[in-house]
């Protein structure tokens, strides 16, 4: 029911979803490749300025050197969209389409109950012009950039099924231009650390939890340091036979073009319950926090945006006619709140889903 997530006057629709997709893996004792196509073309029956068409396309390889010892690559080919509920939608007359293309490099040794993995990425991000309602051109070349990260991790096998685990990263981020239009020097640099424990407890309780440092520094003297404590996690707890529970939780700084922010720390806490009503009915409740604090500078406004903390809930279920065919309904509520009334929305969903896999 409003599909502008805007804070008034909402306009309402009903989109339908095409997404085919294909995934090849590979079956050989050693090695292994995985090559998929992922996409999502959704037309709009009233506002048919936002239909637009998703593509991915991504590889994952595998080369055994030894037991214990293997290289991966990884690559995405993705052409995408902007959604409307973006902090960066620059509200043009139809969603900014860009392009995320990634390659990625990995090595994992494991030293008896030591192991390490080092991995390197890059990633380059390029954003389409788009119009204003107005008329007027939006150029979004100043957010084209790419990101450059290393990762050294170090996992301790303390008992089978229990290890604890350290983490160094290091990106860089790099612009296409010097200075964005606002005439901001964005190009920055920074790291991270995290320490944790990965566990397995009898296959009820699985995952892993850590802490972490973040801290990001930028080219133009007028950012200061976007830096922040945080805690992350991934588990998954089965309470019975027929109840699925998983939490996840991660903090990162993220990359922005708004006026007078050097960036912002972006935090995500969700949690998602699936029973078993019986072996072909399945019931799921999700919720979510996902909140947004901006580094501005101190020449920024006094209603410059901030922060944002959005809240999602929902529920519905799925149906199994068998391991081809399901079809899943619910109902989803998201309310943000922000420091500035023009950024703040809520918005109703309704959605059925058909799929077919073979």
């Amino acid at each position: 029911d409003n599909i502008y997530y805007q804070n008034s006057n909402p306009s309402s629709d009903t989109i339908y979803h095409f997404q085919p997709g294909l995934e090849l893996n590979s079956t050989w004792s050693r090695h292994s490749l995985a090559l998929g196509v992922r996409s999502d073309i959704a037309r709009f029956s009233d506002n048919t300025t936002e239909d637009y068409e998703d593509v991915v396309l991504d590889m994952n390889a595998r080369i055994d050197v030894k037991t214990g010892k293997y290289f991966t690559v990884q690559g995405v080919a993705a052409s995408l969209h902007e959604d409307r509920s973006s902090p960066e939608d620059v509200d043009g007359i139809q969603p900014t389409k860009f392009d995320n293309n990634s390659l990625g490099l990995g090595y994992h040794h494991r030293f008896n109950r030591l192991t390490a993995a080092l991995t390197v990425n890059k990633a380059n991000f390029s954003y389409d012009n788009n119009y204003s309602q107005d008329g007027e051109l939006i150029d979004n070349s100043d957010r084209d950039r790419s990101r450059e990260t290393y990762n050294l991790k170090l996992e301790y096998l303390v008992r089978p099924q229990r290890s604890v685990f350290l983490g160094f990263g290091w990106n860089e981020v790099a612009y296409d231009q010097a200075s964005d239009d606002a005439g901001f020097a964005r190009n920055s640099e920074g790291y991270s650390l995290l320490g944790g424990v990965a566990f397995d407890i009898s296959d009820l309780l699985t995952g892993d939890l850590w802490l972490q440092y973040l801290e990001q520094t930028y080219d133009d003297p007028r950012f200061s340091d976007n830096d922040d404590i945080g805690f992350g996690m991934g588990l998954e707890w089965l309470p019975t036979r027929l109840t699925r529970v998983k939490l996840q939780g991660s903090r990162n700084v993220l990359e922005t073009t708004q006026e007078f922010a050097s960036g912002y720390v972006g935090s995500l806490y969700s949690v998602r319950v699936q029973h078993e009503l019986r072996h072909w009915l399945l019931f799921h409740v999700t919720a979510s926090i996902f909140d947004n604090e901006y580094a501005l500078t101190p020449e920024a406004s006094p209603d410059a945006l901030s922060d944002t903390r959005t809240k999602s809930v929902g529920l519905g279920f799925s149906y199994l006619f068998n391991q081809h065919f399901n079809l899943t309904g619910g109902y989803n509520f998201a309310k943000q709140t922000a420091n500035t009334t023009a950024d703040e929305y809520s918005a109703n969903r309704v959605f059925l889903v058909l799929a077919i896999q073979f």
